[in-house]
């Protein structure tokens, strides 16, 4: 009996350190842009090291003018750092632009990577 209460345990431990729930952020609001008036701001994600490949942005709407790349690493050349995005273009649509996040950062041997989703909103006027 207190073989299977040990494993028990030991498995229960296991299932909780390991579980990956998504991080849901709130909401935030960008800085306001003007239509037709060329737009950029940098948005810092997290502390922790984003993973390039598991990483996603959606612009809604589309064809809003606006974009996103990732910008360079300090010291390495040709390197993309996605902890810091840059937005940037002309905003083409009155009203607001949402820009959805989804990102992965690298665990470590204490942890495992967590998965976080963020919505920014940026508001354009005439």
């Amino acid at each position: 009996m207190n073989k299977f209460l040990l494993v028990f345990f030991i498995s229960l431990f296991f299932i909780f350190s390991c579980g990956n729930d998504i991080k849901n952020l709130s909401d935030e609001y960008l800085l306001d842009a003007s239509k037709g008036n060329f737009y950029s701001n940098t948005i810092k994600l997290s502390l922790e090291k984003v993973v390039r490949t598991d990483f996603k942005v959606t612009i809604t709407p589309e064809k809003s003018g606006i974009y996103w790349i990732a910008n360079d690493e300090e010291f390495s050349s040709g390197i993309k750092d996605y902890n810091y995005i840059i937005i940037k273009g002309n905003p083409l649509v009155v009203g607001e632009i949402y820009i959805d996040f989804d990102w992965y950062t690298y665990g470590t041997n204490m942890r495992t990577g967590k998965h976080f989703k963020k919505r920014y909103i940026l508001k354009v006027e005439e």
